[in-house]
């Protein structure tokens, strides 16, 4: 959110029309935003592809679209793309994580989890904010770019737990109960 801007303005030859641009810009960005919520309400409840699927196609293409500011700063076209991109994925990122979230985290014990998972995240960002100015832009996108890594690795790692879970919550089929009744009578 904080980089963008620097990021675009890297390149002389655009500094210029970019300095110019920052609300169209901006614009711009709000409706990839809203273009990835939408992406996300008609592919979740899809039978093809469907919610679980979502958070590693997130975190991979975030992933990816940080890419380009570490590899090719001064490339403001694919730059813009790449952002675009990563907006996209945060507007698909917001609804799939308060749909997983409603799943999967108790209702009575949502904020005080939630509030938990507040502090190591703001502390990150006030630490990263913080020295920003020590950061070259590419540092800041390359530090990105793991942190989806890990997201991606995290989110795989929950998603087996899940399926884990949801596989010993099974009940038993009819074929397996009924050798249970006949020992119990």
């Amino acid at each position: 959110v904080f980089m963008w801007t620097p990021a675009l303005e890297a390149n002389e030859d655009y500094r210029d029309a970019v300095a110019g641009s920052l609300g169209l810009i901006f614009a711009i960005f709000m409706i990839c935003t809203m273009t990835g919520s939408g992406i996300f309400g008609k592919i979740a409840d899809d039978g093809v592809f469907g919610l679980a699927k979502i958070p590693p196609v997130v975190h991979g293409l975030a992933a990816a679209s940080c890419i380009t500011p570490v590899l090719l700063p001064l490339n403001v076209e694919l730059m813009m793309l790449s952002f675009m991109l990563l907006e996209t994925m945060v507007g698909m990122f917001y609804p799939a994580y308060g749909t997983l979230r409603g799943k999967y985290v108790p209702e009575a014990k949502r904020s005080a989890i939630m509030n938990l998972f507040r502090v190591p995240l703001n502390l990150f960002v006030v630490l990263v904010l913080g020295n920003v100015d020590s950061l070259s832009t590419s540092a800041v996108f390359a530090l990105c770019l793991v942190v989806h890594s890990v997201g991606y690795f995290s989110y795989k790692g929950f998603d087996a737990e899940a399926k884990a879970g949801a596989a010993d919550e099974k009940p038993q089929d009819a074929a397996e109960a009924e050798p249970m009744l006949e020992e119990s009578v």
